[in-house]
């Protein structure tokens, strides 16, 4: 008999109206594995609640009624959750119908904590950039757009860490996964459409990301400022040219991220920045 997976499916305003968390719940209930052996949670971060139609599907909804962010709204997620398989993928993503069927028959061999798959950007078809198989990065790392773990594993790790911030709670559960040994696997016949784009808010989001993975992780690991900024950058050329921002917009966002860096740097200075152990 198949495992009972857990799906945690995290909504934001960004995320709330039919176009996108429709789509994504409908590709979830034409999933090829056994709809019987699913269990759909649904996380809303929205003060206002759902925004959404939430009898079409057979899911679950959590509601906290407040602004919660990243990590907690994973976290209640994972509170809910009943499977010993716990998947994740976001509001504006699609999921392909083998998706999940992928994603288990990928946990296989010893020590894999996790599995992850290929995201394709809608406009273009291009695929996201992929820390699990490209050896620029420190420790394979994937995010939680496509992934499912053992939740076994995930326990063992202490969940995640509450304090950090959104963009760096996935380097930071990765990360400690492979500090305990585990193996994270990657299959790219499970796939999932992003139909969203990055603001430039979210490169200033990475800044603080990375200044805070620098406190946690750099006594272990030679994070390079410059190598992270330059992977920025580069991806910020990727987006032109599929018409979302003006030419100024796209030059400024990696000026966002470094924005996002010395801003968190500041907090420690002042004594505001968060307890990251």
């Amino acid at each position: 008999m198949e495992p009972l997976v857990s799906v945690v499916v995290p909504t934001s305003p960004a995320h709330n109206c039919q176009t996108y968390i429709g789509a994504c719940l409908e590709a979830l209930a034409r999933q090829t594995f056994p709809r019987q052996r699913m269990d759909v949670v649904v996380v809303v971060d929205d003060k206002r609640g759902p925004r959404f139609n939430t009898t079409t599907t057979d899911f679950r909804v959590l509601a906290p009624r407040r602004r919660i962010g990243s990590p907690a709204v994973y976290l209640h997620g994972l509170a809910a959750a009943k499977g010993a398989l716990v998947a994740f993928t976001d509001a504006d993503c699609v999921p392909h119908p083998t998706w999940l069927e992928m994603l288990v028959q990928g946990l296989g061999g010893d020590r894999v904590a996790g599995c992850g798959g290929r995201i394709v950007e809608q406009s273009d078809g291009r695929e996201h950039d992929n820390r699990l198989y490209d050896d620029r990065y420190i420790l394979p790392c994937i995010g939680f757009a496509n992934v499912v773990y053992r939740r076994s594993a995930l326990d063992e790790v202490d969940l995640l860490d509450p304090n950090l911030c959104f963009a760096a709670e996935e380097f930071d559960l990765c990360w400690r996964l492979h500090l305990k040994g585990y193996r994270i696997a990657y299959t790219p016949l499970a796939q999932v459409e992003h139909r969203t784009h990055r603001p430039a808010r979210k490169f200033l989001s990475y800044g603080v990301a990375l200044r805070y993975l620098v406190r946690k992780y750099g006594h272990l690991f030679d994070i390079s400022l410059r190598s992270e900024f330059r992977q920025m950058i580069t991806f910020n050329r990727r987006l032109r040219g599929r018409n979302q921002t003006t030419p100024l917009l796209h030059k400024l966002r990696p000026l966002a991220a470094v924005a996002g860096y010395a801003w968190a740097r500041a907090a420690e200075v002042v004594g505001l920045a968060p307890a990251i152990e």
